[in-house]
């Protein structure tokens, strides 16, 4: 289990159980891979932050869970 910011916790018991779930997922996983990143909900959705710049996060919409990404032109990895 990793800490997760109050604001976020709060965000994910909004949430109905199947997009829980799949949040608390995505919770534990952008923890894990970035460490050292502030996480916090930023204009109404959870996003984490690296130096300040937001990287990563996630959003409810009609269809389900949409996962966001910023900085992509920033990536070092092959093929992003």
């Amino acid at each position: 289990m990793v800490m997760t910011a109050a604001d976020i916790i709060e965000y994910n018991l909004g949430l109905a159980a199947a997009e829980r779930e799949l949040a608390e997922a995505l919770v534990e996983l952008f923890a894990s891979t970035l460490p050292t990143a502030e996480a916090k909900v930023w204009h109404g959705h959870p996003v984490w932050f690296v130096d300040g710049n937001p990287v990563c996060g996630y959003s409810l919409k009609k269809a389900g869970i949409e996962v966001l990404f910023w900085s992509g032109q920033s990536f070092k990895l092959e093929g992003l």
